[in-house]
């Protein structure tokens, strides 16, 4: 095991003793060159939060879009302004022609932004430029989002996160951008550092997670690396670079 892989599994290990990461996101190479993955999970602490699941959706042009949808409990209520933040579409693809395709992973509404643009050449901070973190007050979740396209000069990923500045209500935007990747290694970041009130946003740069095995041998590492009390759901994607096609598997608390 390299070096590389060494701090992605101590990453790992580090995660599985996080009770409460909030909303993470993953993407990189698995081990085989040709199939690349985008992980995305949840997790709450209210009854609200949890009741939750992600379903799966075709978009009017078939291509699947992942959406976070209400859970099996009658009881569980959120607001409408708490549920234009936990209901939304986490993840989305788009193809244009002779641009290529690009898989888009976030935390909120800003997916389907990301989605309906018409260039790929814009890249995803200036998309974002209207931006800001949740109004979400005292936590102020910062908006993560994340995607990769496939064209023909290349494969790129980006990562961007939107958090609240420390010395005011001003928004720090943080902008990764990959265009080298490794066999069986991605690059992640999540909501919250850790469990706390208010909650305290990551603010690290994007941290080395390991992508090793087959689709559901990923989605069973993370699943039980989440806090299994505040675990939500997750879903794995697996991109077909050669044919620019998906498979999606989901881990979550709720039948889907």
């Amino acid at each position: 095991m390299n070096l590389l892989h060494q701090e992605a599994q101590i990453n790992l290990a580090e995660l599985g003793k996080n009770t409460y990461p909030g909303r993470g996101l993953v993407i990189g190479m698995g081990d085989n060159p040709d199939n690349f993955f985008q992980i995305y999970w949840i997790m709450g602490r209210s009854e609200g939060s949890r009741n939750r699941k992600f379903v799966l959706r075709d978009a009017e042009d078939h291509r699947p879009i992942v959406a976070v949808e209400k859970g099996v409990s009658d009881g569980a209520t959120v607001t409408p302004e708490q549920a234009a933040l936990v209901f939304y579409n986490a993840m989305e693809e788009a193809k244009r022609d002779h641009q290529g395709t690009t898989f888009i992973v976030s935390n909120g509404a800003q997916t389907s932004s990301v989605a309906q643009w018409t260039s790929f050449p814009m890249n995803l901070l200036q998309k974002l430029n209207g931006w800001r973190y949740e109004p979400d007050g005292p936590n102020f979740t910062p908006r993560i989002t994340g995607r990769i396209s496939f064209a023909r000069d290349g494969v790129q990923s980006e990562i961007v996160v939107l958090a609240k500045s420390r010395f005011g209500d001003s928004c720090d935007r943080s902008y990764y951008e990959y265009r080298e990747f490794h066999p069986g290694l991605g690059h992640s970041v999540r909501t919250y550092e850790s469990d706390g009130g208010p909650l305290p946003a990551f603010r690290r740069s994007p941290i080395l997670l390991p992508l090793k095995g087959r689709i559901h041998d990923i989605a069973d590492t993370y699943w039980d690396a989440l806090d299994a009390n505040n675990r939500v759901a997750l879903a794995v994607k697996q991109i077909h670079r050669d044919v620019g096609t998906s498979t999606i598997v989901f881990k979550q608390r709720h039948d889907r």
